[in-house]
């Protein structure tokens, strides 16, 4: 099988080859048929950039988005069958205005990245003469080859087996071996993922009971793309031949899916297999951003959220790393943040103070709205809150504390945070914000507070001192490390009234 070009002809992909000899008609039957079975319905839009060295390559991946959109490259717009053996899997993984990871060749390196997909086929309009010779070079194997290598032969059967009879029969005359049942297809995907698609169960049991993985490589795991379906006979076959029920690595979790698809029901069966309600995935967008699974469960459905908060509540605490402590400290004195407490403290500097596992964040939240209390229970609320760009406590040079408002806005509460999280800082250098310390063999994290910032008020800024509000209604809690849509675990909301 010759999957990828051999490195000495790398670089015709950016240059569309052009071969001038025509194809007997036995050869040009062949390859236009091979090119038919290749396709996969869609057409890609992708950018070229050569570099000398594969450093220049990273740099130039670590470069902002916006820097590499104005850095020329060879634009080409695609079928997927069009695009050169050595980048076509490459690319059709790709997100839109996401690189490739470096390709070496000769003494150059290559990078593509995506700008865009459509659907566009292959159709008798097509002039297929012309065809072959623009693309059948860099595209295809040769007529030669599909007749005579072995694991292309293969394929070839392969490619149009399509029933548990086709499958029996093919096995029974030897034209394929049941350990050749997870190979690639010609248009890059494995049986099993085919059989998920057409949403064909018995060709799917057939094929598993024959020895073919459930876990085949492909764009994606087959048990994630049956619970897309909805699946839920395929989802049994494939449980029942031991599929992962965490998915394949690089895809989707399908107990993500079940999230995004809001169905409980999928998600209850899936825990029941085993699968981690932790699990996350690292969108491939312009900026790459981890999400769990609550940021996928639907909005409207707080019965499902409440439910699924409470399995990952009950899942983090079995990893031991999410316990945490947190005090008002004050001349000494520390009071506990707890659910419901009141603290009383002078009109003077206070302190924040933490205690956490490593890797998970911590948020303050600070009102003067005593709703906060009952809204810290509504989930639509507490989605907003916790958006990644609504974070309301301050950074590791400040020392003040952002007090923002619980308004209405078009029918939909809203807070008002412009600041940023508490950001622990490790560096001597820092005398304000949160500082690191090591307090009877534990770490803590400091907070100073010296004034109060807010959002619609003038002055902005107000010293602790010279505040004359009503009190602070707060909530603390800690981020568990998972990405966009995590919610605090275990969070307290309490008072801190002033001493007159």
């Amino acid at each position: 099988m010759r999957p990828f070009l051999p490195l000495a002809i790398i670089p015709a992909m950016v240059c569309l080859a052009q071969a001038p000899a025509p194809y007997s008609p036995e050869d040009r039957a062949l390859l236009w048929k091979e090119a038919m079975i290749t396709h996969d319905g869609m057409a890609y839009k992708y950018i070229v950039h050569t570099f000398p060295t594969r450093a220049e390559a990273e740099a130039f991946a670590a470069k902002p988005y916006l820097t590499r959109k104005n850095t020329r490259g060879q634009v080409f717009d695609l079928r997927y069958v069009e695009i050169p053996m050595a980048l076509r899997s490459r690319i059709a993984s790709l997100g839109k205005g996401i690189l490739s990871e470096p390709l070496a060749y000769g003494g150059s390196w290559l990078m593509v990245e995506l700008q865009d997909r459509n659907q566009r086929m292959l159709d008798r309009s097509t002039d297929v003469d012309k065809w072959l010779a623009t693309y059948a070079a860099t595209c295809l194997p040769t007529a030669q080859a599909l007749r005579t290598d072995p694991e292309l032969v293969a394929r070839g059967v392969l490619n149009w087996l399509r029933t548990p009879a086709d499958l029996n029969k093919a096995l029974d005359s030897g034209a394929i071996k049941p350990a050749q049942l997870d190979m690639p297809t010609s248009s890059g995907a494995p049986l099993v993922y085919l059989a998920v698609i057409r949403k064909d169960p018995e060709f799917l049991e057939a094929l598993l009971s024959h020895g073919a993985s459930t876990e085949a490589p492909g764009d994606r795991g087959p048990l994630s793309v049956a619970v897309a379906l909805q699946n839920t006979e395929l989802i049994r076959i494939l449980l029942a031949h031991k599929a992962n029920p965490n998915g394949l690595p690089d895809n989707p979790a399908p107990i993500l899916v079940a999230a995004a698809n809001g169905d409980g029901a999928m998600m209850r069966t899936l825990l029941a297999a085993g699968a981690d309600i932790l699990a996350t995935r690292r969108e491939r967008d312009v900026f790459p951003i981890q999400n769990c699974l609550l940021y996928y469960l639907p909005d409207h459905d707080d019965a499902l959220y409440g439910w699924a908060r409470q399995e990952m509540e009950a899942a983090l605490e079995k990893t031991r790393t999410v316990a945490w402590s947190a005090w008002i400290e004050q001349g000494g004195r520390r009071q506990p943040i707890q659910d419901g407490a009141v603290v009383t403290l002078k009109k003077a500097p206070f302190r924040i103070v933490m205690r956490k596992g490593p890797r998970h964040g911590f948020r303050i939240f600070t009102t003067e709205d005593t709703a906060l209390a009952a809204r810290m229970k509504e989930v639509p609320f507490r989605r907003t809150l916790l958006d990644f760009a609504r974070i309301g406590a301050a950074g590791p040079d400040s020392t003040w504390l952002g007090v923002s408002d619980l308004t209405m806005k078009e029918g939909v509460l809203n807070y008002s945070a412009t600041t940023q999280e508490l950001a622990y800082s490790s560096d001597p250098e820092r005398n304000r914000g949160v500082k690191r310390s090591v307090v009877k063999g534990k770490e803590e994290f400091t907070y100073e507070v010296t004034e109060f910032l807010f959002d619609d008020r003038d002055p902005k800024e107000v010293p602790i001192k010279a505040y004359a509000g009503p009190g602070l209604v707060m909530a603390a809690g800690l981020l568990p490390d998972l990405g966009r849509g995590a919610d605090l675990y275990k969070p307290a909301v309490f008072r801190i009234t002033f001493k007159p």
